[in-house]
């Protein structure tokens, strides 16, 4: 059972055909991390456009990584007249398993992972400007694109990708030659 505030709680437990009424409640913070494989990244997914200096990067999608439960800092509450070493083992890995689960479920929430990928928007677009900029390119614009997003209206739909490779724009950055 999953309680409002997301504390788990686990009861009947039965033991040698007697119905022992045991009731543990954990609640315990835990702290879950977004990633994005930067290593699924191929050329194609580069686009610079030397005209309006702008790069275009369309990434992966962010992905929600196991949760990180604090059990050190659990607050733990059982009740019941005797619980079993069995059986508190078994309420201790239950209320783990369905910890887990409320952290998966709280984080795959859309505003959750929406936040995620603004994150990972942002982190991208600085990691990508920083170099166009100190290669003396000026002012640069990078979009970054996650998957679902619509392209550019500017951008045709049927029009195939005619933007120059990487190795392209690092050949013509000054200094280069």
């Amino acid at each position: 059972i999953t309680l409002p505030d997301g504390a788990v709680k686990h009861v009947p437990q039965w033991t040698g055909g007697y119905v022992f009424e045991n009731e543990q409640i954990t609640r315990a913070p835990y702290s879950v991390a977004y990633t994005l494989d930067l290593r699924q990244l191929k050329p194609a997914a580069w686009r610079w456009n030397g005209e309006t200096k702008t790069m275009t990067v369309d990434l992966p999608e962010v992905t929600v990584a196991a949760p990180a439960i604090d059990m050190a800092k659990a607050q733990v509450s059982q009740t019941g007249m005797f619980i079993s070493r069995t059986g508190g083992q078994a309420l201790q890995r239950q209320a783990a398993e369905r910890l887990t689960a409320r952290a998966y479920e709280e984080a795959r929430k859309p505003e959750n992972l929406a936040k995620a990928r603004e994150a990972a928007r942002g982190v991208v677009a600085d990691f990508v400007r920083a170099p166009l900029q100190a290669a003396n390119n000026g002012d640069v614009t990078v979009t970054v694109r996650l998957p679902g997003e619509a392209k550019p209206a500017n951008m045709a739909q049927d029009q195939w990708d005619v933007s120059r490779s990487i190795e392209q724009v690092y050949r013509d950055f000054p200094g280069n030659d």
